[in-house]
């Protein structure tokens, strides 16, 4: 089948094989990988000399890490505010998810790429859909189900359709 790496380690001349130090009843194992000698200094050294010198030169530079988020994002507007009319505010949830998932299909959602003004768009078409979706369908209750939303939108010169399954509402 071949040789295992143990065993091609120990022909190339760099792994001599498996040391177990059996003390007060714990073993332990250590290649002896590290402990090789080479020009009088241990590997590890070497490794960690070469690294150095390879960081001083300058042709490597260090890893930044993460790129930093904005996160939360937070827009400047909420629901509840008084520039939504009183039959709408705080009302819009559905329309206003109706309305991310639209935006987020034209511009993928990311933290680095949606700013506070793409949540206040969210809150703004929402409200729209809500009143418009309130002057079709006249309805009993004040909050809208996802069946009571028009079933087809054009937004950004671009026309959304979907189809809802039966919803149901009250308490639980």
């Amino acid at each position: 089948m071949g040789v295992d790496l143990n065993t091609w380690r120990c022909r190339i001349g760099c792994f001599v094989g498996k040391i177990y130090n059996c003390r007060r009843n714990v073993c332990t194992f250590s290649p002896r990988f590290m402990k090789t000698n080479w020009l009088g200094f241990n590997v590890h050294k070497y490794l960690l000399l070469c690294s150095i010198l390879i960081v001083l030169c300058g042709d490597v530079e260090e890893n930044p890490g993460p790129p930093t988020m904005n996160f939360p994002l937070q827009g400047n507007l909420h629901q509840g505010q008084d520039i939504f009319s009183d039959d709408s505010r705080g009302r819009q949830c559905v329309p206003c998810c109706l309305s991310f998932f639209l935006l987020t299909l034209l511009k993928p959602f990311s933290v680095n790429i949606w700013h506070a003004s793409d949540l206040d768009k969210v809150l703004h078409v929402g409200d729209y859909i809500y009143k418009y979706s309130k002057s079709i369908v006249q309805l009993q209750h004040e909050y809208l189900l996802l069946n009571d939303v028009p079933r087809y939108i054009c937004f950004k010169d671009k026309a959304f359709s979907w189809s809802v399954r039966k919803t149901y509402f009250g308490n639980v």
